[in-house]
C-alpha cells in the first residue's frame, strides 16, 4: 500500500511542489508545530517545553543528561528549556549528591498542576490534525510514521 503512494511521491526534485515528499514532510511538522505553539502559548509554554514536562510526569527528577539522551535533543538544548522553565515556576533543578555538575530537574506543585491543560491542548492539536480520518486510519498512520522514524533514527 505505502510503495503505491511513495511511487506517487517525488523525491527531492528541484522545484517545490506538494507531492515533494521532503517538502510535504517540512510542511507537516511546520504546520502542527504552529498550531501547538498556539495552543501551548495559552499556558505560557513554547513548543518543545511541553516534551520536557512529559517526560517528568512520567518520571520525575531526571537528570539533564538522561531527558536529553531519552528525548534526543542536544543538552544546550534541554539546559536551555529547563531553565525557561524554572524561571515560570513549573520546575527545580537540584544539584546530585556527590556530583554538584550533574543537575537534576524535578516538577514544582505548579508543574505537576499544570498536566491536565497541556495535555488537553496537545489532544486538541492532534484531533485536529487527525480530522476526518477514521480511528484505523490514525493508528496506521501512527504505526507508519513511527516506522519510518525508527528507519531514519537509527542511521543517525
Amino acid at each position: 500500500m505505502w510503495q503505491h503512494v511513495i511511487s506517487q511521491l517525488t523525491i527531492c526534485q528541484p522545484m517545490i511542489m506538494d507531492d515533494d515528499l521532503s517538502v510535504l514532510l517540512a510542511n507537516l511538522c511546520k504546520a502542527y508545530r504552529n498550531q501547538l505553539d498556539i495552543a501551548l502559548s495559552q499556558h505560557g509554554l513554547y513548543v518543545g517545553q511541553e516534551m520536557i514536562l512529559r517526560a517528568l510526569w512520567a518520571e520525575d527528577g531526571q537528570s539533564q543528561a538522561r531527558l536529553a539522551a531519552r528525548l534526543r535533543i542536544e543538552p544546550p538544548t534541554v539546559s536551555k528549556m529547563v531553565r525557561r522553565l524554572a524561571r515560570i515556576g513549573l520546575v527545580t533543578q537540584r544539584a546530585t549528591a556527590g556530583d554538584a555538575r550533574a543537575r537534576h530537574v524535578w516538577l514544582t506543585e505548579r508543574g505537576r498542576a499544570i498536566r491536565p491543560a497541556v495535555e488537553a491542548a496537545c489532544q486538541a492539536v492532534a484531533r485536529q490534525a487527525f480530522a476526518g480520518l477514521t480511528a484505523a486510519e490514525t493508528a496506521a498512520l501512527v504505526a507508519a510514521m513511527q516506522r519510518v522514524y525508527r528507519n531514519l533514527a537509527d542511521q543517525v
